[in-house]
């Protein structure tokens, strides 16, 4: 049975990484690119009202916010029906990140970047604090069964997009001050990528294409923090 449910968990991690070849056209517009995922994914986040009110009660742009996570809403569109987490789910609560670590969620968070928020958000200051400060981040199956149902929960899922925009705040916040698309598209690859890498690795990695919403690796690939930022110069409010 755990052999079965690592081959599983490798097979998910080969389908699901990103392909390495850059998009053979400029200039596109994604919403033409991704078609019906593209509406759905803006229906979507524009219909989430509470969600801008929390945001707004945070004191952080809802048209931000919700712009860090359109592509991934927009791959959540296009695979949501297509994949069984139920074995990955247990080869995770049993074993932890090393053997399972897989995308959950319209915001497509992954347990190891769920676990590095709640760890960084209880070094926020106080008047940042989260309920993510309050949770187990110990590696007891307990724990890792606590976190996948809070990133099951959109809810919760919107406390950890809240966290990791409050740890960037705190690291990087101050260097763009003036260019709040640059920011944006800073965040937006460190959200991708992984937010724990260098300031120089994230920048690099803002001008690669590895984002596609392909089952298969895709040969053609496109950049995350372009699609966002497309997503973000629409929006009417900022």
């Amino acid at each position: 049975m755990i052999r079965h449910l690592v081959i599983t968990g490798f097979l998910f991690l080969v389908l699901t990484s990103y392909g390495q070849a850059p998009p053979e056209e400029e200039n596109r517009s994604y919403r033409s690119l991704f078609g019906e995922k593209y509406t759905e994914a803006l229906d979507y986040l524009s219909g989430q009202s509470r969600m801008s009110e929390t945001l707004d009660a945070r004191g952080i742009s809802p048209a931000f916010a919700k712009a860090l996570v359109f592509p991934e809403v927009i791959r959540y569109s296009a695979i949501r029906d297509r994949l069984e987490m139920h074995g990955l789910i247990t080869l995770y609560v049993q074993y932890g990140s090393a053997y399972s670590d897989f995308s959950v969620g319209r915001f497509q968070m992954k347990p190891s970047f769920a676990v590095q928020v709640e760890k960084d958000a209880k070094k926020l200051p106080a008047d940042r604090k989260t309920m993510l400060g309050e949770v187990d981040t110990s590696d007891t199956p307990q724990a890792r069964l606590a976190r996948i149902q809070r990133l099951d929960s959109q809810e919760w899922q919107l406390q950890y997009l809240i966290g990791f925009i409050d740890i960037m705040d705190q690291r990087y916040g101050n260097a763009f001050e003036t260019d709040n698309q640059e920011k944006l598209r800073f965040y937006a690859t460190a959200y991708n990528c992984g937010y724990a890498k260098t300031e120089t690795a994230i920048r690099k990695k803002m001008k690669e294409s590895h984002f596609h919403t392909a089952l298969l690796r895709s040969d053609v690939c496109y950049n995350y923090s372009d699609i966002a930022l497309e997503f973000y110069t629409r929006m009417p409010v900022k």
